[in-house]
């Protein structure tokens, strides 16, 4: 399956961003392939983007680290998600299994990631989150709102 990318292949200002097809990601066990409705990019992108930022990257590379949209696929069954669900997706990826996700405070995991920076997104169509780090959204929240409320 094929599916549109809006990304950048080297460093520089927004004249290197380009609109391009690629192969849909499929989600493996545990995660949650999600539509992509609305992108939240930030300072941080800009700077990535510009590479400014000393972040190291594997090109080509697509901005954004906030993301909300609907489920459109799962790697396996009986998870807390199901496709169609409108949902969030946390920037801040944990791993799910340390000490500190275990007892609700995955802010600490020394492990996780970010979406965007360690953790290649899919597309700008669908991306991958663990379960672990994907929230169901009311159905009367704009989608834009929320990446607007819960980015950086």
């Amino acid at each position: 399956m094929l599916m549109k990318a809006a990304w950048f292949h080297r460093f520089g200002g927004p004249e290197v961003m380009v609109y391009e097809e690629t192969t849909a990601p499929a989600p493996g066990p545990g995660e949650a392939l999600v539509r992509v409705r609305a992108v939240g990019v930030n300072h941080v992108d800009l700077d990535v983007r510009a590479g400014t930022a000393r972040i190291p990257l594997t090109f080509p590379h697509i901005l954004g680290r906030e993301f909300a949209g609907e489920v459109a696929a799962l790697g396996s069954p009986g998870g807390p998600h199901k496709e169609g669900d409108r949902v969030w997706v946390e920037s801040r990826l944990a791993c799910g299994q340390c000490e500190f996700c275990l007892t609700g405070r995955d802010n600490l995991c020394a492990t996780g990631g970010f979406f965007g920076i360690t953790r290649k997104i899919g597309s700008t169509n669908a991306l991958f989150g663990n379960n672990f780090d994907v929230f169901v959204i009311a159905q009367d929240c704009l989608f834009e709102s929320i990446v607007t409320l819960f980015g950086d």
